[in-house]
Order: structure tokens, then C-alpha cells, then sequence
């Protein structure tokens, strides 16, 4: 997989997240919710599908340098335990076979949805604002599987410049997602053949955030080409 299909298949799934959030909000304002709603087969769909995006961002975060920072901000108002007894629940876990660690038993079985939305939103403000670890963990990821890969700075630019939309006041809609998939659908096929300046999201959304990526996030090139030094040696 290329870096290009790395990042977009990200964007696809941060749209589909939302969208369900979205619709979330919309019913609750409305006074829309019904059982048959709630519980049909779709919606269950859904709602696994972000849990299951929850858990393994978070897992991913927690193994980060910057693990309690995130811990603090983005979780700890919503799970009892702390941050020592998830990380070794966690490892728990891992070494015995363990069928669910308490991160998971929190998001899959405790947490209210309007919850779960929250701190999904509280991971995308972490991964444009503070510092995309999950990128870093998805680029790390696919080089450690012999996976040839141009760190170009396109994508990168790209991919921050669609969290900083994604998380605007600019999308309030259903319409406003629909139109922002098809802006990233339309992009995605001249991105580093054309100038990123000419690409629709760049020239049909405002401008949010004039800083470069490199700016943005001074270390991220450094710390995954150490990461992947590290796993290399070992």
C-alpha cells in the first residue's frame, strides 16, 4: 500500500465516523432516537465500528511518548481507572490472551454513546492540534511491513489540512460531509501532480491554519525515521 492510499483510506474512515456522529447529534437535537433506530443492524454496525476505532487510536496513543498528556485530556474524564492500571491491564492482556483489558471493557461496555462521540472528537483534536500520532503509527507501520514509501510532504499537508476542516465549524451537515468526501475523491488522483495550492480542498474550503506541516510538527519526520532506525536495528 502506497502512502497515498495509507492516508486516504484514513480520510474515508474519519468521514464515515463522523457522518455517523453527525447523525447522532442531529436525531438527539430533533428528538428523533427511536429503539428500532438505535438497535437496527446498521446502527449496531456503526457503533461497533467506532468503538473499535476508539480502542486501538487510544491503545496507539498510550504507547506514545506522549502518552500522558493525551491520557489526561482526551480519556481520563471518562474512565475511573488510571493511567497505570490501563497500561498494565493492557500488558496483562497482551501476555496472557486475556479476552478484553479494562480500556476496552470501559469503551465496549460502560461508556454512554454521546460519550464515545466525544472523546472521538477529542482524538481528532489531538491528531491536528497537538501532534498525529496516528500517522506516525500508520507510515511506521507499513515501512516495518517492506512497504515502499515517499514521505512526501503533500500528504502530509493534505492530511492535517483535512482534520483542520473536518473539525471546523465548516461541517455541520450531512451535505457538508458529502461535499468534503467528494472534494478528497476529486483530489485524490492529482495530488502530487498538480501544485497542493490548485487542489480543491485548499482552494474550495477556507483557509484555517496558514502554518506548514513541517512547522506544525517540527519532529514528525525525525521521529518516525527514528522509530523505523530502532525497529531496523532490532
Amino acid at each position: 500500500m502506497k502512502m497515498k492510499e495509507i492516508i486516504f483510506n484514513m480520510l474515508e474512515e474519519l468521514i464515515e465516523l463522523t457522518t455517523f456522529e453527525l447523525e447522532f447529534h442531529h436525531r438527539m437535537k430533533s428528538n428523533l432516537f427511536s429503539e428500532r433506530w438505535i438497535n437496527c443492524s446498521r446502527s449496531r454496525t456503526r457503533i461497533k465500528r467506532m468503538k473499535n476505532y476508539l480502542y486501538i487510536s487510544i491503545k496507539t496513543i498510550l504507547e506514545s511518548h506522549q502518552k500522558i498528556e493525551f491520557f489526561n485530556i482526551a480519556v481520563k474524564p471518562f474512565i475511573l481507572n488510571n493511567l497505570n492500571e490501563i497500561l498494565e491491564s493492557i500488558e496483562i492482556s497482551k501476555k496472557n490472551g486475556k479476552a478484553m483489558d479494562l480500556l476496552q471493557e470501559f469503551i465496549f461496555y460502560k461508556l454512554e454513546l454521546n460519550e464515545i462521540f466525544i472523546i472521538f472528537t477529542n482524538i481528532v483534536a489531538w491528531e491536528h492540534q497537538i501532534y498525529p500520532t496516528l500517522l506516525e503509527f500508520k507510515l511506521f507501520s507499513s515501512h516495518h511491513q517492506n512497504i515502499k514509501m515517499n514521505l512526501t510532504d503533500d500528504y502530509l499537508r493534505y492530511y492535517i489540512r483535512f482534520l483542520d476542516v473536518l473539525s471546523s465549524s465548516e461541517i455541520i451537515s450531512l451535505f457538508d460531509l458529502d461535499a468534503l468526501r467528494h472534494t478528497i475523491r476529486s483530489d485524490e488522483e492529482y495530488i502530487t501532480q498538480k501544485s497542493i495550492n490548485t487542489l480543491h480542498l485548499f482552494e474550495d474550503w477556507p483557509i484555517l491554519n496558514l502554518e506548514s506541516f513541517s512547522n506544525r510538527f517540527p519532529h514528525f519526520k525525525e521521529n518516525l525515521s527514528r522509530k523505523i532506525v530502532n525497529y531496523s536495528i532490532v
